[in-house]
């Protein structure tokens, strides 16, 4: 966190930056100062000068230019710019502040395997962060906010939210750079077109400077004006290749012409691909004589088709090693392809140490991350601040999702699962879940793999049921050990059993075993039955199976809420009408009656619905209120018009001193009564 740190240190005291860390990440789980930091490092020294000194550049540094595009084909050092770029802005930034002007900075690197992590609003709130950063203390309504969350009545910034705070605190700057990279990594094309869209308007109200850097194709033409188009330059790829030189084996090393031969061959193969220079070097790693570097040479090939078949090159290398780091590079690259979100290099280490059978892990079976890397041939690498473990680029990460199983036939494709199972059955869970927040601090931290295992057990295990049943059988007949993975994905009031996350995670085949030997009824800490769940996730397969095996369907939780309310409240016709085909009482009151909850929700195929099946239309709810004054105070006239046509009673105290009727418009009720004329 060292780099989050030191972007921290411009806002906060040493007291102050615990507070304001947990701030910032309350705000957007996007850290890209970490990301900054770490390509930096990796930059090779000189390179990435040549975009400072374009035309185009320096017009848009000038603020001649507002918008500057740079597309550039895979691999062709995007990315590296992107950082070159930003860390050259924060020079400006800090030049400025001498001079009393105030220029805000703030990057955006969006990237492939995380992009669940990477929508509108957390993109966005991550530039909000990064000017509240430029500024001498938080804003107070950035603060007011956070207090409402620290009380439980904020869990995150809305969009619009989140778009007022970035509108008020640009004009706390003189003008604003900003740089995205990677657009095309992001989730889908909506939240490009919606990104760019806010930035574009926010330009229009304050000096803002964008750069956005993105495969070809990813931007349409018609919005592009100025642009550089990046391309590993000959000066770059040079002073790359000559600094890998003393990396590969003896032979080379000590043969300078059959060094510049490396140098000549792979840079005019490379055209504009920093990516391919890349894998092409290392694919030499392991020829040990000039008639085996020869060969190599000769079957390397150009440009983006070159990078397939460097894959399988790589693929090849893997193949060949001993079979130790044969079956742990194919594990890694599992784990590194498939898992749900990037692994930092402790998980990793834990994940592949889990053996089947065992009740513990074993400390000795942890393999060494130097070990872990090389078993890749060059594929993978390590973040130097975050300690995440990445394949080299996203066409790896493509190119992967497209082959594996082909590349590698002999991997079981359940490994994922059931180490997570295994690991999540362990004794050290056998303590459940934890009543103090500081002890499940100590439980994370001395069992890395914990928090993965137990947010994703449940993906995993849904693609592979069959060939994990007698696995997650175990670990969720533990109410002990399912209650302490639930307690991290915050499933559910504690304590949760195992059927309630096998309900709720849509395990039919593990489910179908779990019905026939478990309480159906049980209720976690809220109350709350299977087929709360089932109702509540919308899961009509799921809601059949229990009702079929003897849930109750009238079953009340802690607040007196049924399965029917959780239906209704999703507006589920299908399983509304199925629960009350089951018997599901609709004179309950709770806080609502199953009616008056249905005309809060606006939904008038479910109140026709619950009104065609015997629901009473003047029912009272624990308010007082009866079906005609709900329909009335969220302005549903086609609800009035048929409470109306059932012949209800209108003429009765509603406790309501002013409405706003159906058609929109505020009305006095005299005396705090409703006549028919009035509706």
């Amino acid at each position: 966190m060292d780099a989050v740190s030191d972007a921290i240190g411009g806002v906060a005291s040493m007291q102050q930056e615990g507070q304001h860390r947990e701030i910032f990440r309350w705000l957007s789980p996007i850290d890209p100062f970490t990301r900054q930091s770490d390509f930096l490092r990796r930059r090779q020294k000189g390179t990435g000068e040549w975009f400072l000194e374009t035309p185009q550049f320096k017009e848009w540094l000038e603020g001649k230019e507002k918008t500057l595009f740079c597309p550039g084909i895979p691999g062709a050092g995007k990315t590296m710019i992107a950082s070159i770029v930003s860390d050259n802005l924060k020079a400006v930034r800090d030049q400025d502040a001498v001079r009393n002007v105030r220029t805000g900075v703030a990057f955006i690197y969006c990237i492939y395997n995380e992009r669940e992590q990477q929508s509108l609003d957390d993109i966005l709130a991550s530039i909000l962060v990064q000017l509240v950063l430029g500024q001498p203390v938080i804003p107070e309504s950035v603060q007011k906010v956070y207090k409402s969350h620290r009380k439980g009545e904020k869990p995150r910034l809305s969009l619009d939210e989140i778009s007022k705070e970035i509108t008020a605190i640009i004009k706390c700057y003189s003008r604003i750079f900003i740089v995205v990279d990677a657009l095309d990594e992001c989730r889908d094309d909506d939240i490009r077109k919606s990104l760019l869209s806010k930035l574009f308007e926010l330009q229009t109200v304050s000096d803002i400077r964008l750069m956005v850097t993105f495969r070809p194709g990813a931007i349409s033409e018609a919005l592009i004006k100025t642009r550089i188009e990046i391309r590993a330059q000959n000066e770059d790829l040079e002073i790359y290749l000559r600094n890998q030189m003393s990396k590969l084996p003896d032979v080379v090393t000590e043969n300078h012409e059959l060094q510049n031969k490396i140098k000549d061959r792979i840079s005019y193969l490379a055209r504009g691909m920093f990516l391919l220079a890349q894998l092409y070097i290392n694919s030499l790693a392991d020829k040990l004589t000039e008639n085996a570097i020869d060969i190599a040479l000769k079957n390397m090939r150009a440009g983006e088709k070159g990078l397939d078949e460097a894959y399988d090159a790589a693929v090849q290398r893997i193949e060949s090693q001993l079979p130790g780091f044969r079956e742990l590079g194919e594990r890694v690259l599992l784990w590194i392809v498939f898992a749900r979100r990037p692994l930092t290099t402790e998980e990793l280490r834990h994940a592949l140490a889990v053996k089947a059978g065992t009740s513990s892990l074993d400390t000795r079976s942890l393999y060494t991350a130097k070990d872990i890397v090389s078993s890749c041939a060059g594929l993978a690498t390590i973040d130097g601040d975050s300690g995440i473990i990445r394949l080299v680029h996203y066409t790896t990460q493509e190119y992967f999702q497209r082959n594996y199983w082909k590349n590698f036939p002999n991997v079981q494709k359940d490994i994922i699962a059931a180490t997570c199972l295994t690991y999540l059955s362990y004794d050290v869970f056998g303590g459940g879940y934890c009543s103090y927040w500081l002890d499940l601090v100590p439980r994370q931290k001395q069992n890395p793999f914990f928090d993965y295992a137990a947010r994703n057990w449940a993906f995993h295990a849904r693609e592979v049921q069959g060939s994990v049943l007698e696995l997650a059988l175990k670990f969720l007949e533990s109410d002990s050990k399912s209650s302490a993975a639930s307690q991290i994905s915050s499933i559910g009031k504690q304590p949760v059993c195992g059927i309630h996350l096998a309900t709720y995670f849509d395990l039919k085949e593990i489910m179908e075993k779990l019905v026939k030997k478990n309480n159906l009824n049980i209720q976690d800490g809220e109350g709350r039955t299977p087929l709360s769940y089932a109702a509540e996730t919308e899961n009509m397969e799921m809601v059949r199976l229990l009702l079929e095996n003897g849930a109750q369907i009238n079953m009340e939780d802690n607040a007196r809420r049924r399965p029917l309310s959780e239906a209704i409240e999703k507006r589920n016709t299908t399983i509304v009408q199925y629960l009350l085909s089951w018997g599901a009482d609709l004179e309950y009151v709770y806080y609502y009656t199953p009616l008056s909850k249905a005309i809060e929700g606006g939904d008038d195929a479910v109140v026709e619905l619950l009104l065609a099946n015997g629901a009473r239309p003047d029912a009272e709810d624990r308010r007082g209120w009866k079906p005609l004054s709900q329909a009335i105070e969220v302005g549903n006239a086609a609800t009035v018009k048929h409470l109306l046509a059932v012949g209800i009673d209108v003429n009765y105290d509603y406790g309501i001193a002013r409405l706003e009727t159906p058609a929109g418009f505020v009305r006095q009720f005299v005396r705090r009564s409703v006549s028919a004329t009035s509706i």
